[in-house]
């Protein structure tokens, strides 16, 4: 049975990885899988950041060979990428006030909010629009609160990142690229702050990045080639199943 354990994860890396790489929310499926084989939950929380920080540069690195990273692209990953990281040292760090069952309602409720004004907007994500300078200090805000958010849960990181980015008028293939490398450095910071807390179990959390590299590599390639309509069809089932699942948590908490 204890053979079993790692192809399951990987297995279940491999489909996570698949949409991760587009909309986020690999840990729809990673996180609960290593609580599963038994993992305490903080070990669980922990022992996915790595995985995560493969599952983006992977992803990114294949948005690069399909030619979706462009310069401009890189350089506002990058800087959002810093900010995320940011937000995640004092995710891991802080010691919040607000209860963790009351936050994961708080970030549903964005999530619905953020997702009904998407709905809204049906020509959203579809063509790029012109970045103002308006739009930097919101998004700049977002990405800090969203950093500290994927720092303390991890989940929906990916998910909650490209919402905003859709809303100042990236399309979906940009928001996807964009998240991946903010991801990419915020999961990696979040690694090593979890490693020194000693807190990740390597063996569950290798075998979880080697399935969500191959599942992010090839989940990268589908949605380069087939663009932002499909994209955007996965985003909406991904936020559904996130709001609800962080919904049932705070509900089973009570």
């Amino acid at each position: 049975m204890e053979v079993l354990v790692p192809i399951l994860i990987f297995i279940g890396g491999i489909v996570g990885g698949l949409y991760g790489s587009m909309v986020g929310s690999a840990g729809l499926i990673g996180v609960p899988l290593l609580i599963l084989t038994g993992l305490p939950i903080h070990s669980a929380m922990a022992s996915v950041r790595p995985a995560a920080a493969i599952l983006e540069l992977a992803s990114a690195v294949r948005f690069y060979k399909e030619k979706k990273i462009t310069k401009e692209l890189f350089k506002r990953g990058v800087l959002l990428g810093i900010l995320a990281a940011i937000g995640a040292f004092a995710g891991v760090r802080l010691v919040v006030s607000t209860n963790e069952q009351n936050l994961r309602l708080i970030v549903s409720f964005v999530i619905m909010f953020m997702f009904v004004l998407l709905l809204n907007k049906n020509k959203w994500g579809m063509k790029e629009k012109t970045i103002d300078s308006k739009h930097i200090l919101p998004l700049t805000l977002a990405t800090l609160i969203i950093g500290i958010y994927g720092g303390y849960f991890g989940f929906a990181f990916g998910t909650v990142i490209t919402l905003p980015l859709l809303i100042v008028g990236f399309t979906y293939l940009q928001s996807a690229v964009i998240g991946r490398l903010a991801g990419f450095m915020m999961s990696g910071t979040a690694t090593v702050m979890f490693m020194q807390e000693g807190l990740i179990y390597f063996p569950h959390a290798i075998a979880l990045a080697i399935g969500y590299a191959i599942g992010g590599w090839v989940g990268a390639g589908i949605g380069s080639k087939k663009g932002n309509p499909y994209i955007k069809k996965l985003l909406t089932m991904i936020i559904v199943i996130s709001v609800i699942k962080l919904l049932i948590d705070f509900a089973t908490a009570i």
